[in-house]
């Protein structure tokens, strides 16, 4: 039995490992594709290796007349709704190139995450959890040890250029900080029966004060919203604000008015100065993203149902002012493939926040809730890693499948009806 019981045990720990071998090339960590010679060379091997391998299943699917999940339905309007837009005369065969190579990886790991979810086996959890645990103890380290970056990429000139660590440059760190403490309260589920451990707290503690010590203003703001959820979330009498709809219904608000004050069209009370300089501690700008949001909205007036298309690095900066794109994931979203574009994404919003909001009561759908929540925190002010994101309403989609995974002990003897009856029960 001890040796049935060893194999067992070894298999999982060889699973785990190629799981994580597997996946985090995905989420093209700066320090590995950046700083490390063939760093991006290996990275992208694998990335592409493991892509096809999905997309193959994904053929299978449809070749077998099996029925097609219905998140990636969406998922797929929302990624090709934009190829016609750009087959214009300013056709740019490699912009259009550069964006469809990082939807497909995008599109790939989301289809992984749903086989394994289908599965039933959270293992993939915690092998993600762990390794990003191990990834974000040493972005920290690298910040303290590294105070003026590990690395300077993004420009030229040394002093300049940006400040690099494992997760790259100060503004990014947060995403992956979300989606790590997001998996560490989904695998404390599984070991506690609770969101919050010491485990937990402590990777929320690393994450703030890496956040803190690099001074990104954003990130730090989101940070104390996801603390502010976990200080909270036990609490019966917050289980009716704390839901997805309590979330986009907020961040609706947020978005309109943000724009509508940074751009300058309405300033009540010198609220700009007040939000962008006092509390941000920005420049009356926002770093510059009102004259961005301003010309990514005078582009989609004019452009408003099918968009701009997909353009290269130099013809977004003569349009916009940067390079990146509109700074906003809505806008960008908008500016990129118009009204169409857009509703496709709101589609995907909504179908995984139908299921959010169903199974609201149980511990899985409040943590993707609220990790959902704070990635379009970061989408206020840029665009995000589109993997992630898209990962999470996938996520969202499943949720109840993964609470039934993390808690099947508990759930094992009642039917899917039952579970949603049980989550969508409104508290007394």
């Amino acid at each position: 039995m001890t040796s049935k019981i060893s194999n067992v045990d070894l298999y999982r720990v060889f699973a785990g490992i190629l799981l994580v071998v597997g996946l985090i090339p995905f989420f093209r960590i700066p320090y590995f594709v950046q700083a490390i010679e063939d760093g991006a060379s290996y990275n992208d091997f694998i990335i592409v290796v493991v892509t096809l391998g999905a997309f193959l299943s994904m053929v299978y699917v449809v070749l077998t007349r099996q029925r097609v999940p219905a998140p990636f339905g969406w998922i797929l309007l929302f990624q090709f709704c934009v190829l016609p837009f750009s087959i214009t005369d300013g056709f740019d065969a490699q912009a259009v190139f550069s964006y469809y190579v990082p939807a497909a990886y995008a599109t790939a790991y989301c289809w992984l995450i749903y086989l394994f979810i289908r599965k039933g086996d959270p293992l993939w959890i915690s092998a993600l959890n762990k390794a990003l645990w191990v990834l974000t103890l040493a972005n920290f380290v690298a910040i303290i040890v590294y105070p003026t970056g590990m690395y300077h990429f993004g420009a030229t000139n040394f002093e300049s250029s940006y400040r690099n660590w494992v997760f790259g440059y100060d503004n990014r760190h947060a995403e992956f900080y979300i989606y790590a403490v997001m998996l560490s309260m989904l695998w404390c589920v599984r070991r506690t029966g609770k969101q919050i451990s010491f485990s937990v707290v402590l990777l929320y503690l690393i994450c703030l004060i890496s956040t803190i010590l690099v001074k990104a203003g954003t990130s730090m703001v989101v940070l104390i919203v996801l603390g502010v959820y976990m200080a909270v979330q036990g609490r019966k009498e917050n289980n009716r604000f704390f839901t997805i709809r309590g979330y986009l219904i907020l961040y609706a608000i947020l978005l309109i008015s943000l724009i509508v004050v940074v751009c300058g069209y309405v300033d009540p009370f010198g609220l700009r100065t007040f939000l962008l300089e006092d509390v941000f501690g920005k420049d009356a700008t926002f770093s510059g993203r009102s004259g961005i949001w301003t010309s990514a909205l005078s582009w989609i007036q004019s452009s408003f149902l099918f968009g701009n298309g997909i353009e290269s690095s130099s013809v977004l900066m003569a349009k916009l002012g940067h390079g990146s794109g509109a700074h906003n994931e809505i806008l960008g979203i908008w500016y990129l493939g118009g009204l169409v574009h857009f509703l496709f994404f709101l589609g995907l919003v909504l179908a995984a926040a139908k299921k959010l909001y169903q199974a609201r009561n149980t511990p899985v759908a409040k943590i993707i809730s609220i990790a959902i929540f704070c990635i379009l925190l970061l989408e206020l002010m840029r665009g995000c890693n589109e993997l992630l994101w898209l990962s999470m309403y996938v996520m969202g989609y499943y949720c109840l499948e993964i609470n039934d995974a993390l808690t099947k002990q508990q759930y094992k003897k009642q039917t899917k009806v039952d579970r949603v009856s049980l989550a969508t029960e409104s508290d007394k």
